[in-house]
């Protein structure tokens, strides 16, 4: 029967929707509030079947169809209904989602009715159009991405093989799908598995590319903290040199000798932090002059801490003028290494700003993306899954009736059951499992189980 082949063929789609969502291994959608996440993706269902409609009756105006009293009627109730469920959608959005699908049966005889008459000639050209508009849509996403991965690489980022290969394969097969189109001799299903194909592609690389950009804004933030921090490190160890000498100028002995003590405890700390700080650099695969100006600098501040050392026994021993002169020279070494390389550091600590900051922006302009993808896939998944436990429970009451035999009815429950389980499966091995699409499928099986108690 009819019905029963609607179930079928809608079930296996949302299997095959589950091989879809690579996009939710690292969307943080979970990070919402549940009922925020079901409010968004009931309003995109709603925005979908509008536009939906719209498409439709703006395809009756361009080819003058016409219709039917009956369908006049049929169009302003589906979209009084789905103006009535925009009402209820931010307090009830499970419901806002059932008031859709019930929309898109009153409109289907409309639809149907349009699309049987637009005229044959133009019904390639339209499917060519469509066709045509996805392949373009995931031209200029593959575009937006190789512009991002143009720039890391310009400031020397290193891009995974992993994202090179999916952008080169999404390229190769949208090129593939226009090189079909543009030859005037394809079958569009072949056009629809390239674009989908290409669109997997773009998916993983988009989601790499979220992961770069995300380690890029770490290790840049670790690098400008160790800089920022350094900075400091040396000023502070100038000011207690300085102190140190006019406390000895001012006959002060025992107070240079404990300012002595602080300032090589301070280097220690420094010197054990430059090591840790050239591990960092050279594990990130920062820039080498940078590497050899924090080296330069470390070397400069274990002699200046020796000079400091040899200041204080000098002090000891009452020899005032070679404790000041050995802290001079402490201070001369540790300024000579900084004049020398302070081009370096400024110029490359601006070059972080930058990284930092527009690395973080497309981290975030990524994600955002990511997430409206996720949520995209998660309305149409649960559109479906609505639409098919309506369909299902109609099923019923037709068993009921005596119009579907209890065999045909418990086939259709089986496979439905099967596949739902399959669905649900696959959507917990996610990182990310999504939730509220698992209690829905749940429902519909514990709805299956209890039929067939019946």
């Amino acid at each position: 029967m009819a019905y029963l082949k609607f179930v079928s063929t809608l079930i296996v789609a949302l299997v095959l929707v589950s091989m879809l969502t690579v996009v939710a291994t690292a969307v943080p959608v979970s990070a919402e509030e549940p009922s925020n996440i079901r409010v968004r993706v009931a309003k995109m269902i709603l925005n979908g079947v509008s536009r939906r409609i719209d498409a439709v009756l703006n395809l009756a105006e361009r080819y003058g169809i016409s219709i039917s009293e009956n369908m006049t009627e049929r169009v302003d109730s589906a979209k009084s209904i789905l103006q009535n469920a925009t009402e209820v959608v931010e307090e009830e959005p499970c419901k806002a989602i059932r008031m859709a699908v019930k929309a898109c049966w009153v409109f289907k005889p409309v639809a149907i009715y349009i699309l049987k008459n637009i005229p044959e000639e133009e019904k390639a050209t339209l499917r060519e159009n469509i066709l045509l508009k996805a392949i373009e849509a995931r031209e200029n996403a593959l575009s937006r991405l190789k512009n991002v991965i143009s720039w890391l690489e310009d400031r020397g980022v290193k891009i995974p093989e992993e994202i090179s290969n999916n952008i080169a394969l999404a390229e190769d097969l949208l090129n593939q799908a226009r090189e079909l189109i543009e030859s005037g001799s394809y079958n569009a299903s072949d056009v629809r598995t390239l674009i989908g194909d290409a669109s997997k592609a773009l998916a993983k690389a988009t989601l790499a590319l979220h992961r770069v950009t995300g380690n890029i804004w770490k290790a840049t933030t670790l690098v400008n903290f160790s800089l920022l921090r350094l900075r400091g490190a040396i000023i502070l160890i100038g000011k207690a040199i300085n102190a140190t000498i006019e406390a000895i100028e001012a006959n002060k002995t025992e107070e240079a000798i404990g300012i002595i003590d602080k300032t090589v405890n301070g280097m220690e700390q420094v010197i054990t932090f430059l090591d840790k700080a050239l591990e960092t650099l050279e594990s990130k695969n920062v820039n080498e002059n940078v590497t050899e100006a924090v080296t330069a600098l470390k070397n400069a501040m274990a002699e200046a801490k020796t000079h400091v050392e040899k200041a204080r026994t000098s002090l000891e021993q009452g020899d005032t003028l070679s404790a000041i002169s050995e802290l001079e020279t402490a201070l001369d070494t540790i300024v000579t290494v900084v004049e020398t390389y302070k081009h370096i550091f400024v110029g490359f600590h601006r070059h972080i700003e930058v990284l930092l900051t527009v690395s973080g922006k497309i981290h975030i302009t990524i994600g955002e993306r990511l997430k409206i993808m996720a949520l995209r896939k998660a309305a149409w998944l649960v559109f479906h899954l609505e639409r098919m436990d309506m369909r299902l429970h109609m099923l019923y009451h037709l068993y009921e009736e005596g119009k579907v035999s209890e065999e045909e009815f418990h086939k259709a429950l089986d496979n439905a059951k099967t596949l739902l389980e399959n669905l649900k499966t696959r959507l917990e091995k996610l990182p990310r499992p999504p939730k509220p699409i698992i209690e829905k499928i749940n429902r519909m099986l514990e709805w299956i189980t209890s039929v067939y108690s019946k």
